[in-house]
């Protein structure tokens, strides 16, 4: 013990924050000195608050490690708890649910409305209704990251998260500059308002073939990602690029391939370095008159409509180009054809990065 009193604060805070909760409170009451180093802990700590509920025969268990207060099992109580005590101090929260059988109190998700510093919120859950909850009393003063996410083996097309929820909250967060949303049966269309700061928007769809985006103007948005098997993205699309000129990085993995009016708003972005298209159509030759592009990945079903002779010179004519990679799934001596021309030419490059070449492989990734 006299040991352990002559290490310095910051140390005792080191190794106070390696012990689970229920210890750390016993240290606290053994004299002034540890309760500081207790209440410090919390508070330098305690920044994620994490919900998990994965199988009934998980341990069930409250700790705090690695800056991450972690609270596993579906006791109400011990849910409650962590939320109640530390809410003026959480800044990240993630909850997430594995077991459609395990179910989130409704409590937890009321508690939230304390969390007023809150910056970052990410659910992954089983059903629609703990996704209302959530968004009910999500806090978004302060909220720069939101993640909405459904787990696709219990995703029902007829539970619908209300899309008033989403909207609401999408509306309110003015701060916001990260927006996910995987895996949501929203039935027809997801209205995204005028959103100043965000940065970066994920969308990704997997059961709803139906579905439509409306979005409007993000001035600063830099990276867009939309993943879909069957995704309708013409309607607004082009619009939305009209209206975002720092675009940096753009990825699209849907069923058909986008229209020639979306590909020319795409070759008109002045910041654009970032390319990856994937689809089961073929593109035409029109994405070969892309320029300052450093990386580009484009994979599609048929390679018909593009030559040889048309890569070729896209590959000479692309000045900044770091990485390529070209993926057409049913016809491998094609593929074997273009990265024999990419690899002389990737030789004869003046580039200070050369090209480098990904494996080549007979199917494409959806």
């Amino acid at each position: 013990m006299a040991e352990i009193e002559s290490l310095n604060f910051d140390v005792l805070m080191k190794i106070s924050s390696y012990l689970n909760i229920q210890d750390l409170r016993s240290m606290g009451l053994v004299c002034k000195k540890w309760y500081f180093v207790y209440e410090y802990t919390l508070k330098q700590v305690n920044k994620m608050l994490c919900i998990g509920i994965i199988l009934s025969t998980c341990k069930r268990s409250v700790q705090i490690k690695n800056k991450t207060l972690e609270v596993w099992g579906g006791n109400s109580n011990r849910l409650n708890m962590p939320i109640k005590t530390f809410a003026s101090e959480l800044k990240k929260i993630k909850i997430f649910n594995e077991n459609r059988r395990a179910i989130i109190p409704y409590s937890v998700f009321k508690s939230l409305a304390k969390c007023k510093r809150l910056n970052y919120a990410e659910i992954e859950c089983c059903s629609s209704r703990q996704l209302s909850y959530f968004l009910k009393y999500l806090p978004t003063n302060n909220l720069e990251h939101l993640s909405l996410s459904l787990r696709p083996r219990y995703i029902n097309n007829n539970e619908h998260p209300p899309e008033i929820l989403i909207e609401d909250v999408l509306s309110k967060a003015t701060k916001l500059k990260s927006l996910q949303l995987k895996n949501l049966p929203i039935a027809e269309l997801l209205l995204i308002w005028d959103m100043e700061a965000l940065e970066t928007l994920f969308i990704k769809s997997i059961k709803n073939p139906g579905m439509n985006i409306y979005m409007k103007k993000f001035p600063n948005l830099t990276t867009l990602v939309i993943s879909g098997t069957r995704l309708n993205i013409s309607v607004g699309i082009a619009e939305l690029m009209r209206n975002c000129r720092k675009l940096h990085s753009i990825q699209i993995d849907t069923y058909r391939i986008l229209s020639e009016a979306i590909l020319n708003e795409m070759m008109s972005l002045p910041n654009l370095r970032r390319l990856s298209l994937s689809a089961h159509e073929s593109y035409d030759e029109k994405w070969c008159k892309f320029s300052n592009l450093e990386d580009i990945q484009i994979s599609q079903w048929e390679p018909y409509l593009v030559t040889r002779d048309e890569i070729k010179s896209f590959l000479r004519r692309s000045e900044n180009l770091k990485t390529y990679d070209f993926r057409f799934s049913k016809n491998q001596h094609f593929n074997e054809t273009i990265q024999d021309v990419a690899f002389n030419i990737g030789h004869k490059c003046k580039n200070e990065y050369l090209p480098q070449w990904t494996e080549w492989c007979n199917t494409v990734r959806f």
